[in-house]
């Protein structure tokens, strides 16, 4: 980005004495170059404030969408089995070994105000179908948790993105959790993985 400068023309000038100096247009102590060199520098300055307005402008514009990649720290939910962390940072569910389902949660810390875009998750699912939830739960305790966007995904490969309504986060009112649950599959077949989760944010 260009650096914005100014350097002014109009410089050393000295003034007139009454009765010793004669008042004159030309050379270069004259009406004209002092007068020359002031129009030059507003014209100058006017080209500053200008440079100076775009660069407000820009630092007006919000920031543009950002990923946050979220830690795969699935707690286990319940008597359900839990989830347990792998290789790559994937997510397992351990009961799955024996065919049993797995529910899991995590609380996220995001920077409060920003907004929500979307919900991404990637990984692996044999014959199960993943499901992972993000909700809004009030700091207060009075209602219950709110839904801000469910992704489901049953593939051998899969890579889902759910657009959320541009919610704000309100981190004074609100904590914020992602919950993951898979239903049961084969006996002794990891059957699920989650690879990786993810919000876009902005703001």
């Amino acid at each position: 980005m260009a650096e914005i400068s100014f350097t002014p023309t109009f410089t050393d000038f000295r003034d007139y004495i009454d009765g010793e100096d004669l008042v004159r247009a030309e050379g270069p102590t004259g009406f004209n170059a002092w007068f020359g060199a002031i129009e030059q520098d507003l014209n100058q300055f006017s080209t500053v404030v200008t440079a100076i307005d775009a660069r407000l402008d820009q630092l007006e514009q919000p920031p543009g969408p950002r990923r946050l990649v979220l830690p795969l720290r699935l707690l286990r939910t319940g008597a359900t089995a839990g989830w347990i962390p792998g290789g790559a940072g994937a997510a397992s569910p351990a009961g799955l070994f024996g065919g049993e389902p797995a529910d899991g949660s995590m609380n996220l810390v995001l920077p409060d105000g920003v907004l929500l875009q979307s919900l991404r998750a990637t990984g692996q699912a044999h014959g199960v179908t993943i499901t992972v939830v993000l909700s809004a739960v009030p700091i207060t305790g009075a209602g219950n948790p709110q839904e801000l966007k469910r992704l489901t995904a049953d593939s051998t490969s899969f890579d889902v993105t759910g657009q959320i309504e541009n919610i704000r986060v309100d981190t004074g009112s609100f904590t914020y959790r992602i919950r993951a649950t898979v239903g049961a599959g084969a006996a002794n077949v990891v059957a699920a993985v989650i690879t990786s989760l993810s919000l876009t944010v902005t703001g």
